[in-house]
Parts: structure tokens; sequence; C-alpha cells
């Protein structure tokens, strides 16, 4: 196990790490059994794990936007892919769930009926499938394939949900260009936008930015 303990932990550094989730969100407490870890080794890689310190936790899951999607949890650690794991934000939590960054909803969680210390005994299992090399906030571009049913006026709505400055004269020249790149963004939210403008049929897709020619899982990717 890589040591990556940035900080010892004691009583000062729980009543700051306290404090800082009281203002993220209210109704949240950091779960004994997480503080237990904190106590002997205050954040680690082991091998693809990074399992979060007293002082990364808050910005990790501001990250994945835990608070929005996921409010009754606190993320603990990640497998620098799409999963991660979550404690439920109360004092006597420590069973740790597994969950896809860009869909971490409660319903979607699964349980894996371990405590925090037999989920790191055995080496922080993610049970990884097909598509979790992909890392969540990788660098994705969002491409336009299809001009939808309602014309100018959904584009229109794409270019504000997507927060672009497309001119509408190029709008309106669009359907002559496709498939049409519209933006970058991480792989989370990419997903977040598709399901929302691909609720009617495929209107946008997803390509790597690193691999051009590489098209991502739209939704199956974090359907379980």
């Amino acid at each position: 196990m890589e040591n990556n303990q940035t900080m010892p932990f004691d009583d000062n550094e729980l009543s700051r790490i306290r404090n800082e989730y009281a203002s993220y969100l209210a109704g949240i407490e950091i779960p004994t059994s997480l503080i237990e870890i904190w106590e002997r080794n205050n954040g680690f890689y082991l091998d693809s794990v990074e399992f979060y310190s007293s002082k990364n936790i808050l910005a990790r899951n501001e990250l994945l936007e835990v608070r929005d999607f996921c409010p009754n949890y606190i993320a603990i650690a990640n497998d620098t892919g799409s999963r991660v794991a979550l404690l439920k934000g109360e004092k006597d939590a420590d069973t740790v769930c597994l969950n896809y960054a860009g869909s971490m909803a409660e319903m979607e969680m699964e349980n894996t009926k371990l405590s925090v210390k037999q989920w790191i005994e055995k080496g922080c299992p993610f049970e990884l499938d097909k598509y979790t090399e992909i890392s969540a906030v990788k660098p994705v571009v969002i491409k336009l394939d299809t001009v939808p049913s309602s014309g100018i006026k959904g584009l229109m709505e794409i270019r504000k949900l997507l927060g672009l400055s497309i001119p509408l004269g190029e709008l309106r020249s669009i359907s002559d260009a496709l498939p049409y790149e519209l933006c970058s963004t991480t792989y989370i939210k990419a997903l977040r936008l598709a399901s929302k403008i691909n609720e009617n049929g495929k209107i946008i897709s997803i390509w790597s930015k690193e691999f051009p020619s590489a098209e991502l899982p739209l939704k199956n990717l974090f359907d379980n």
C-alpha cells in the first residue's frame, strides 16, 4: 500500500472536517468507521484505487457532485476510473457501497456487504466491468448527430443547456455539417447532458478526446 498521508489525524483535524462538511451539506455526519481508518492512515493509494484523505475528501465529493446526485452519502474512494465507493453519511455507517460517478442515484447502489475495514483488507475491490477503464472526469467531445425534430428551437435549447455561444446563423446551417462538434467537457457531465438531450432519441453522441475515432457509451455504461 502506498501511503498518501497528508497530515496527522487528530481531534483538531476531526473538528475541521466536520465543520467543512457541515457547511457543504447539512445533515451529513462523518462515519466513525471512516474516522478510524483516517486515524491509522489518512489517505492512501492501493494499486489503481485512491482512498481519500481528510484533506481531499471534500474536494473529491464536490468534483463528483455527490451532494447533487447522492446527497445522503459520502464518496470515500474511487478506482481512478468511473466507479466510486461510498458510505452513508451517518455516524454508525460502516457498509461500503459502489456506484458509477455518472449515475450516482441511491437506488442504483451496489451494496458490498463489507465494512470499510473489510473492504480495504480485500484490496478495495470494485468488480470493474469492461467500460470502467474510462475515467469519469476524462475530457470528451460532444457531437450533434441529428437536428432535433423541433428544428431551430431544439438547437437553441441545446445551445442553452450546453452554455454555448454559437451564433443563430451558424445554428441554422448546422444540419449541413453533421456530425457537428458542439463542445468538450468531462465524461460525467457529458453523460448527464446526453440523458437530457437524448430523451426522445439519439441527438448527441460522446467521443473520446484522446482517441477521436472512439465513440463512448451513452447510457449502458452506468446501467447495472
